[in-house]
């Protein structure tokens, strides 16, 4: 159980970072791996900055500041839901530590080179509406990772499907679910996956030693439609998982196709239940876990979504809300706008105009006289124009 810190120093803040969607191109690999990849026995190697990114090993480390500021914002624009939607929804709060707070040495955080996350966290869930459920992800994930569970990659600021499975079990808890056990789950492996951070960094080790990427199909049949930019409330038939992503930088992708709007999972869970998750990219290996107890799951980026949240829960008889971020994004003032900014924000279609042809005609005397060069530029200007008005589609 968490306990309520001292206040956290305040540090720079950094911004998460996107996953982009994904190309299909080739069927996944299967092959079965259970053990985290390997690190070096001894705890003697010195680490290394570069920039915001702290390297131990071979494994890369997102340097972590802290806002209580950004805090106290955040637990406001999720008190403001609470507010609006009184006892009809049940919300969470879900923030996720990251990966420096588990895996680097305690001699590198006594000399301060990142802030402590449980304090920030608890902090956090300390503001909280009282009425507001807060998940206990941090306690769920540190047992699991003192099991040896591989629980974040080593090049890439995400976390595993292993460190989602974890948070989705203290979900579960606090919402009254008992957890699908992963064996109970199909699971596929996708290699070579060198990610985020060595992108960063370029740091020859990481790049050296890839991460393998697992996901794990929930025991549920399901039917799922995705929307996508300036179309929302057009739905394209879509699936869960990406199967046929490869290894590569985008390979986190395979979750959800990356970041979409918005996702619209229908399950035969018969609960009576319905859930809207609202997250960036970390929430997209968490989401798929929510198949197996509610008979319809819309997960929202609150970084794309383009309607208006409040009006959406209602009209769709949500009775179920999670607010999942990682601790970069609750500490970040953009993430947290984009939450304020969705609650009653209006779709705006964005206006195509077309401009006429200018008139161009000339006499085959005057033509005659132009040059090649002349005559190449006046024809360009010929073709037809289209101005697309991206007015501000949110008001």
């Amino acid at each position: 159980v968490l306990e309520k810190p001292t206040e956290p120093t305040p540090q720079p803040e950094r911004p998460s970072e996107e996953t982009p969607a994904l190309t299909p191109n080739e069927e996944v690999k299967e092959e079965p791996k259970e053990e985290a990849p390997p690190v070096a026995e001894t705890d003697e190697v010195e680490g290394e900055q570069r920039g915001s990114v702290f390297i131990y090993k071979d494994m890369a480390l997102p340097m972590f500041g802290g806002n209580k500021y950004a805090c106290d914002r955040y637990a406001a624009a999720l008190k403001k839901y609470q507010e609006a939607l009184g006892d009809s929804v049940q919300i969470y709060n879900l923030v996720v530590p990251s990966s420096i707070e588990f895996y680097l040495p305690q001699k590198y955080k006594d000399k301060g080179i990142t802030a402590d996350e449980k304090e920030n966290i608890v902090y956090i869930s300390a503001q909280m509406d009282p009425n507001i459920k807060t998940v206990d992800a941090y306690s769920s994930m540190m047992e699991a990772k003192e099991k040896g569970e591989y629980i974040y990659f080593r090049t890439d600021h995400h976390w595993t499907v292993r460190g989602a499975y974890a948070a989705y079990e203290a979900f579960c808890e606090e919402a009254g679910f008992e957890p699908v056990p992963l064996e109970n789950m199909e699971r596929n492996v996708i290699e070579n996956f060198v990610g985020t951070l060595y992108g960063q960094t370029q740091d020859a080790v990481l790049r050296d030693n890839p991460d393998y990427v697992e996901y794990f199909v929930p025991p549920m049949e399901t039917e799922t439609y995705r929307y996508i930019k300036n179309q929302p409330y057009t739905p394209y038939a879509s699936t869960i998982f990406a199967d046929y992503a490869t290894g590569g930088g985008n390979t986190y992708s395979v979750f959800l196709h990356g970041d979409l709007p918005l996702t619209h999972i229908k399950t035969k869970a018969n609960t009576g239940r319905k859930i809207v998750v609202v997250k960036e990219s970390f929430g997209n290996a968490f989401s798929p876990f929510m198949v197996s107890h509610y008979d319809e799951v819309f997960i929202v980026d609150q970084r794309y979504f383009q309607l208006g949240l409040i009006d959406f829960i209602q009209q769709n008889g949500v009775t179920d809300l999670l607010f999942i971020n990682n601790i970069f994004a609750a500490n970040t003032d953009i993430r947290i706008n984009e939450i304020e900014r969705i609650k009653y924000q209006v779709f705006v279609p964005p206006v195509v105009e077309e401009v006429p042809e200018e008139d161009t005609e000339e006499t085959e005397e005057e033509s005659s006289e132009e040059s090649t060069e002349d005559t190449e530029e006046k024809t360009s200007k010929k073709k037809a124009k289209i101005i697309t008005k991206c007015s501000a589609s949110i008001k």
